[in-house]
């Protein structure tokens, strides 16, 4: 008797291929290159990412994008200015994928304060 579970592998693959549905992703990340399939961690949606683009969402390695805009401090991807709520989304994404301590709102406002 055959079930869906074990044409698939076992019930421990197909669950486990669920929870990261990016290594289905045939993609790159327009910022870093790399591979979206490969991220240890699920790539991020930035949101209207490109006027030109008909794409509602943008996958983007998270962590290279939140350490490549803390470098440069270049808000700016792909000609399209990241607007607050993408910082607000970003800073999420970061706490929750746990990819450290770092938050691009909480380094506007220091900037702001004039910290350098």
């Amino acid at each position: 008797k055959s079930t869906a579970a074990s044409r698939k592998g076992g019930a421990d693959t197909a669950a486990s291929q669920a929870g990261r549905w990016w290594t289905e992703v045939n993609s790159v990340c327009p910022l870093s290159g790399f591979p979206l399939c490969m991220l240890p961690y699920p790539p991020f949606k930035l949101q209207g990412y490109h006027p030109r683009s008909t794409a509602a969402t943008q996958l983007l390695d998270g962590g290279y994008l939140m350490l490549h805009v803390l470098a440069t401090w270049n808000f700016e991807v792909a000609d399209c200015q990241l607007a607050e709520q993408d910082v607000v989304a970003l800073d999420k994404y970061v706490k929750r994928c746990k990819l450290g301590p770092f938050g691009l709102g909480r380094a506007r406002e220091l900037r702001a304060k004039g910290t350098p």
